[in-house]
């Protein structure tokens, strides 16, 4: 085989994997409906998840709040973006047990493409910024508990601090996990979240 077939091959399999994340992408956003209401909804979301987290340290409220605008971007972004994402089959498994586990508990759900989620996370630790492209994807306010299987309620995190987590919702276990840090890192963290709070979407800025 000359370079010229193999230019050829690495083209054809190229296109086949944009055709293939085209058709995945497309699928979900046709059960995304109006992405302009499903913002409101993320706000809402995050609006009672900080009231039920009221009286805790305003470092949840400001995770929550980075949360909500990576959840922005998600659904902002997601139709002119997401299908140039890489699919990896572990994460397409992930969605789909996620899915179960929520119909299965009769809670609310929304598909979530998965490698478009860990794109707007930047492939990082939603909580430490550590590069992680396999990190577990955790619910914030979890599934056992009635939360949703929606991408508002949904981010990565490595998996030492998602089995410490547990069961347990964000704000019951996040003030212990940052009382744990060094002063050095505890700042670095919060710092990071910061920005992430105060990141636009390509709505805001076209």
């Amino acid at each position: 085989m000359g370079p010229y077939s193999v230019v050829l091959c690495r083209e054809h399999a190229k296109a086949r994997f944009q055709a293939q994340r085209r058709r995945e992408c497309a699928a979900i956003l046709r059960t995304y409906g109006d992405l302009s209401a499903r913002m409101e909804q993320a706000r809402a979301h995050y609006i009672a998840l900080r009231a039920m987290a009221a009286g805790n340290d305003p470092e949840v409220n400001l995770f929550l709040a980075a949360a909500e605008q990576c959840a922005l971007r998600y659904l902002a972004e997601f139709p002119d973006q997401a299908w140039r994402t890489v699919a990896r089959n572990g994460d397409r498994a992930k969605g789909t047990h996620h899915a179960q586990r929520a119909r299965a508990r009769g809670g609310y759900r929304l598909p979530i493409d998965v490698p478009w989620l860990r794109r707007v996370w930047r492939h990082e630790c939603a909580l430490c910024g550590t590069k992680d492209t396999r990190a577990h994807l955790d619910h914030l306010y979890p599934l056992a508990a009635g939360g949703e299987d929606t991408p508002w309620n949904v981010a990565p995190i490595c998996a030492a601090e998602n089995l410490s987590k547990g069961a347990r919702p964000l704000w019951d276990w996040l003030p212990g996990w940052l009382a744990a840090l060094d002063p050095v890192t505890r700042t670095a963290v919060t710092h990071r979240w910061c920005r992430r709070r105060d990141e636009r979407t390509a709505v805001d800025h076209p």
